[in-house]
């Protein structure tokens, strides 16, 4: 006769595992929205405004339509994946952010609003996320708390992984659920927008893109 704990088991499998299947039949489309991905809880989420690299709205009409404009989303963090939903409602994200080698930046507040980056390891700005404060004046400061910790084990997997040693602590069926995910919804991540600075240069190469 197989105990509680068993029988959870059991049932969060088979959950996935129908889960799974829903998200693949779609491509991507259903079976993965928040609450499917929060599991047991999410190491944050939440509504901000997302900016995909340093877009400057004189430049918007320059670059590859599949950008992400400054435009009001709702983002995941779930082990070491991030991900953004066009609304809390979302049947699936819209994409997923790797965020191996990244660095976060957390700026000042300004007015009832603060942002935080993450950036290359050149400094160059990957996405801006701007997060209202006046319902949780510490909300920026969360988001950018955990996905410092969030690179920081992926950093450590990867070494880990490399030298072909065992990672310290095992995944649990919603975190590997999650990893699933975002390893199909990286593929979906927005271009990134041709800067300024490439509009303006003679650089041959910037010129080719229009």
């Amino acid at each position: 006769m197989k105990d509680n704990s068993e029988k959870d088991h059991l049932r969060r499998s088979s959950f996935f595992s129908g889960r799974r299947l829903s998200f693949f039949r779609s491509k991507g489309a259903s079976g993965a929205n928040v609450e499917t991905l929060r599991g047991h809880g999410a190491d944050f989420e939440g509504p901000c405004r997302v900016t995909r690299g340093n877009r400057s709205p004189f430049f918007a009409c320059f670059g590859s339509p599949n950008t992400e404009p400054n435009k009001k989303r709702y983002v995941l963090v779930k082990g070491t994946n991030l991900f953004v939903f066009l609304r809390e409602d979302s049947s699936s994200p819209k994409y997923a952010i790797e965020l191996a080698h990244k660095v976060v930046n957390l700026h000042p507040i300004s007015g009832h609003s603060q942002m935080v980056t993450i950036e290359d390891g050149l400094g160059d700005i990957d996405y801006k996320f701007r997060f209202e404060l006046k319902e949780n004046s510490d909300l920026a400061k969360n988001f950018s708390n955990a996905l410092k910790e969030k690179i920081a084990i992926s950093d450590t997997n990867e070494v880990k992984d490399k030298l072909g040693h065992k990672r310290s602590l095992q995944c649990s069926k919603s975190v590997k659920y999650a990893n699933t995910i975002a390893a199909e919804k990286e593929k979906d991540c927005p271009s990134k927008p041709i800067s300024a600075a490439e509009i303006l240069s003679n650089d041959p190469t910037a010129a080719m893109a229009f």
